[in-house]
């Protein structure tokens, strides 16, 4: 099996970090023809449902049309406090929308409550601990599994 990560802190969707990429422009880095392509957030679009939704559907299309036969799974944002602001809940329901229109599977961190538990979150509030990560691998690994190929 090959692992492919393309990632870039504050990037998402609709919004590139400086000097960075968004979720579309790093799936396009990443090649094609891949058997599952997870996309994971963004909290850090901040911006309208319909923009956030539309470019999410657009990169997830365009994560289809170069891997057509790939298996899609799309992860919400990730909050360490309940509730989680506003605006990460909107770009949370705008990414739902869109894997929904495009019959991509979804899962809901916020829902499951990620990133709540104590040492999952550095002191900054909003990255996560080697703790953290682990554990955000632990929930998204059985949402994966199922779809890579058999002798993958």
């Amino acid at each position: 099996m090959e692992l492919t990560v393309a990632a870039a802190d504050g990037s998402g969707y609709l919004v590139a970090p400086p000097d960075g990429q968004t979720f579309a422009q790093l799936a396009e880095g990443a090649g094609g023809d891949w058997d599952v392509v997870v996309l994971s957030g963004s909290r850090d679009d901040n911006a309208a449902f319909p923009d956030v939704q539309a470019a999410a559907q657009q990169t997830i299309e365009a994560v289809r049309a170069a891997s057509p036969d790939a298996a899609l799974l799309a992860v919400g944002p990730a909050w360490p406090e309940i509730p989680a602001p506003g605006y990460v809940q909107t770009d949370r329901d705008a990414v739902a929308a869109a894997a929904e229109a495009t019959g991509t599977a979804f899962a809901d961190p916020l829902a499951q409550t990620w990133l709540t538990g104590p040492g999952l979150v550095g002191d900054d509030g909003e990255t996560p601990t080697e703790e953290g990560h682990r554990f955000l691998a632990d929930q998204i690994r059985p949402l994966v599994e199922p779809l890579v190929p058999a002798g993958g």
